[in-house]
């Protein structure tokens, strides 16, 4: 099996030129980053984060940066990658990533059945639950980033028809279901007093 990538040897020699220099505030694990430095880590935390599949907790200790730092750049990420939801290019991305992990779960479970050793069963194993937890990652994220498109539409659907004074609002979590103001209120209060 080939090893992950390796944090980009660039990114990890400025980081330390920024500690060597005598000034204590130069050196530091979190911001204020200048827009070029926040932009190469974000560049650097979606290739590993995305397309290698490590957690942020691996990201941080790689790169030296402060883990909450990376958390932030990966919702960052992916809120970036939930306003293109319905944009083709996003839709054939995920496609593609779901695709090469099934891909790679198959083979794995074939390397399962013909294998004898325990050990290697195990570690076989290990790889398939590391694979269908990426599988459900992708999952779910897609799903919240739909609902918080969803959401986004029908406020602003909601803002125009108030601005024009139309006599209905609209509500709906996946599709816009037409309804009066006075019942988008009683909604409202309904959410508000489980929420």
């Amino acid at each position: 099996m080939s090893e992950l990538p390796q944090v980009d040897n660039k990114f990890i020699e400025e980081n330390e030129k920024i500690c060597l220099v005598p000034s204590s505030s130069k050196c530091r694990k979190g911001g204020p980053y200048s827009k070029a430095e926040r932009q190469k880590r974000i560049d650097e935390v979606f290739k590993l984060h995305f397309m290698h599949g490590w957690s942020a907790n691996k990201i941080a200790d790689s790169m030296k940066v402060n883990r909450h730092t990376i958390e932030s750049d990966i919702k960052l990420l992916w809120n970036k990658l939930g306003e293109q939801i319905f944009a083709p290019s996003w839709s054939a991305w995920i496609r593609r990533q779901l695709d090469r992990l099934e891909f790679q779960r198959s083979r794995l479970i074939e390397m399962l059945n013909k294998e004898e050793d325990a050990d290697r069963k195990l570690s076989i194993e290990r790889l398939i639950f590391e694979i269908d937890n990426r599988i459900m990652h992708y999952t779910l994220n897609t799903f919240n980033n739909e609902i918080v498109v969803w959401a986004r539409v029908t406020n602003r659907v909601n803002d125009f028809a108030e601005q024009k004074k139309l006599g209905t609002r609209w509500y709906s979590p996946f599709e816009l279901v037409e309804i009066t103001p006075n019942q988008r209120e009683r909604i409202d209060k309904i959410l508000k007093e489980r929420g």
